[in-house]
């Protein structure tokens, strides 16, 4: 198996594969829980609405030996997103992986894909990996995602009562599926997500038919749904993603469905919850009404570079 080389001796890297892959990436945000604001939920999500195939001429895994210690993971045409356990985040581990991420992007653009503008996200207090960044000409923004935390499950808000005929459930059907589908697409216009995505997510380990929660309407329809994971290791879960029907939004169908998420949450074995949102987005707004209280931010880091080589 041949590894190309990174900046430290006995670190190496490959290219992802499959679903072990994945496996292993999760396992390992498990273990480093504490140091990350990744989760397991969140990978399970963003990487099986894409296929293995797509996804391995995007994805790197770092190694120690045979350990995985962290990847380097390049999508959206420039986003570079890295990710290292703690006892390996210095600033010359984290400039390699970087320079693999845009060696990735340099051969996508040598046949054809020209990126003008890469971009990353730094989690504020991880000095090492924002410098790392810096080294390498990025420039932080003023755009952020906010990270927010449920400290306690124990105590929830009750919903708002839905509409005569209008239901809470579980994405237990084909046709729900469907309709789950359709509600994010119209949610996150223009939406990469299929049905057959759909599927290969719920084929993924932590998902849970009974965790993923909607509101149907009276004709079957899903309104609003909010998809919940559990890291059972940790005891917390992770809502991602949530979508409302934009003629829907602003009636508390989004509030009501996630606190619905956290209930169901709550009975299967989670203590607390963390939910992600762009800074400033009403969302926030909304997910500090239901007890969640910001508990950390991602920057976005770019620069500029030539769309031809």
């Amino acid at each position: 198996m041949h590894h190309a080389r990174m900046a430290q001796d006995d670190v190496s890297s490959r290219a992802y594969r499959d679903g072990g892959d994945l496996r292993r990436m999760q396992d390992l945000l498990v273990r480093d829980f504490a140091n990350t604001d990744w989760r397991v939920g969140d990978l399970a999500w963003a990487m099986r609405d894409r296929s293995h195939l797509e996804l391995s001429v995007f994805v790197r895994l770092f190694f120690a030996g045979d350990a995985l210690i962290g990847w380097a993971w390049v999508r959206a045409r420039g986003l570079i997103e890295i990710e290292l356990i703690a006892a390996r985040a210095e600033v010359a581990a984290y400039q390699a992986m970087l320079a693999e991420g845009e060696a990735i992007i340099d051969a996508a653009s040598r046949a054809g894909d020209a990126v003008t503008q890469l971009r990353g996200w730094v989690p504020d207090g991880n000095g090492a990996m924002a410098e790392a960044f810096t080294r390498r000409g990025f420039v932080a923004g003023e755009t952020a995602l906010q990270i927010n935390g449920r400290s306690s499950l124990d105590e929830l808000p009750d919903p708002r009562p839905l509409p005569p005929g209008w239901t809470f459930g579980d994405v237990d059907t084909d046709e729900r599926v469907d309709s789950r589908v359709e509600c994010h697409r119209a949610a996150f216009a223009p939406s990469s997500l299929t049905a057959e995505g759909y599927r290969r997510v719920r084929a993924t380990w932590p998902y849970r038919a009974e965790l993923d929660r909607v509101i149907v309407d009276e004709h079957g329809a899903v309104v609003a749904a909010c998809t919940s994971w559990l890291d059972e290791a940790n005891g917390e879960g992770l809502l991602e993603p949530v979508a409302t029907r934009p003629h829907q939004q602003r009636h508390g169908y989004g509030r009501a469905v996630c606190i619905d998420a956290l209930r169901a949450l709550r009975e299967a074995g989670a203590r607390t919850a963390q939910v992600g949102c762009h800074a400033g987005a009403p969302a926030c707004t909304t997910y500090i009404a239901i007890g969640f209280e910001p508990a950390g931010r991602l920057t976005a880091y770019s620069k500029e570079r030539a769309s031809a080589l």
